[in-house]
């Protein structure tokens, strides 16, 4: 919970950053706020789905998500950054 209320934190200070030096701090922290995230959701998934067939089927579908916006959110965020100068693409994260 700490790390969803810290993320959503970070994302705010980027989405206001005045600098080039406060947004890479602010998506630094955002790296480091998400990281925390991603354990937590597995840990929720391993709980929730006790049933070995069904769970199976949720880390499988996790990590497909997660590799999808790995490989996707480059591609995304660049193409936000170019076409509104950055600021609002910072307003919108997600981990």
């Amino acid at each position: 919970m700490i790390g969803g209320v810290l993320f959503a934190g970070a994302s705010i200070l980027a989405a206001l950053s005045t600098s080039p030096a406060m947004l890479i701090a602010a998506r630094a922290l955002l790296g480091l706020t998400g990281a925390t995230l991603l354990p937590s959701t597995l840990a929720l998934l391993t709980n929730m789905f006790r049933n070995p067939v069904q769970r199976r089927i949720a880390i499988a579908l996790w990590t497909t998500r997660f590799s999808f916006g790995a490989a996707a959110g480059p591609l995304v965020g660049e193409r936000c950054w170019s076409t509104s100068g950055g600021g609002r693409c910072s307003s919108s994260p997600s981990p």
